[in-house]
C-alpha cells in the first residue's frame, strides 16, 4: 500500500500540465523531420538518454542523497541554469508550481512547505523534479525506483503528446513505450550510476537548438 502514492504521481491523469508541452518535437514535425513512429522513437531516445539523464536524473540523483531544503534550492538553480531554451524552462516552471500548489492541498509536508519558503526568498519558481522528489520520497522508496517512475511519467506524457502530435494512433504510442522499457532501464540502471556532478547539463545541441526554434513557429499545438 505505501507504493500507491507514487504510482499516483505517475497516472497519465495526474494533473501536471505536460500534455501542454512537446519539449521540441513540434519543431520537427514542421520541419518534417519526424513524419512517422521511427522518427519520433528516435526522438524520444535522444530526450531520454541525453537530456532527461544528464539534467534531471542526474540531479534527482544527487539531492536523494542529501534531501534538505538547501540542496534542494541549489539544484532548482541549477536545473532552470542549465535549461537554454525559455519556453522549456519555462514550462518546468509551471509544472513545478502546479505540482507544488496541488500538493501544498492534499498533502502538505514540512519539507515541501520549507521549499517553498526557500524559493519564496530566492525569488526563484519550483521545478517539477524537485517537487516529485519532495512527494515520492515519502514514500518507501529507492533511488531506483524513484528515477525510473520519474523517468517513466516523463517518457509516458510525451508518448500521449506524440499520439496527437505526430499523431501516432493509440497502438503505435502503447507498442513504443514497451519497446522503450529496456532503454529506460538501462539509463536509470547503469548510466546514472555512471555520471558525476561534472556531467551534469551534457546534452545534443540539437534538440536544444528545436527547443529554442519553437518559440518562433507560426503555428503551435504546444506550448513549448
Amino acid at each position: 500500500m505505501s507504493k500507491l502514492p507514487l504510482y499516483q504521481l505517475i497516472d497519465s491523469n495526474f494533473p501536471t500540465g505536460m500534455f501542454s508541452h512537446s519539449f521540441g518535437f513540434e519543431t520537427y514535425l514542421q520541419h518534417e523531420m519526424i513524419i512517422s513512429p521511427d522518427d519520433f522513437k528516435k526522438w524520444l531516445l535522444v530526450m531520454i538518454q541525453d537530456q532527461l539523464a544528464y539534467q534531471d536524473l542526474l540531479a534527482m540523483r544527487v539531492v536523494f542523497e542529501d534531501l534538505t531544503v538547501d540542496n534542494l534550492l541549489i539544484w532548482t538553480q541549477k536545473l532552470h541554469a542549465q535549461t537554454m531554451a525559455k519556453e522549456v524552462r519555462q514550462g518546468n516552471q509551471r509544472m513545478g508550481q502546479q505540482f507544488f500548489q496541488l500538493f501544498e492541498k492534499i498533502a502538505p509536508s514540512s519539507l515541501l512547505d520549507d521549499y517553498g519558503k526557500a524559493l519564496s526568498q530566492a525569488n526563484l519558481q519550483p521545478h517539477s523534479a524537485m517537487v516529485f522528489i519532495i512527494i515520492a520520497t515519502r514514500e518507501v522508496v529507492s533511488e531506483q525506483e524513484l528515477l525510473l517512475a520519474y523517468a517513466y511519467s516523463i517518457m509516458s506524457a510525451l508518448v500521449q503528446n506524440g499520439v496527437r502530435g505526430v499523431p501516432l494512433g493509440q497502438v503505435a504510442g502503447q507498442r513504443l513505450i514497451l519497446e522503450l522499457a529496456s532503454e529506460l532501464e538501462e539509463v536509470i540502471y547503469k548510466v546514472i550510476n555512471e555520471l558525476t556532478i561534472t556531467d551534469f547539463g551534457l546534452a545534443s545541441p540539437a534538440l536544444e537548438i528545436r527547443q529554442m526554434q519553437h518559440e518562433w513557429l507560426r503555428a503551435r499545438n504546444f506550448m513549448s
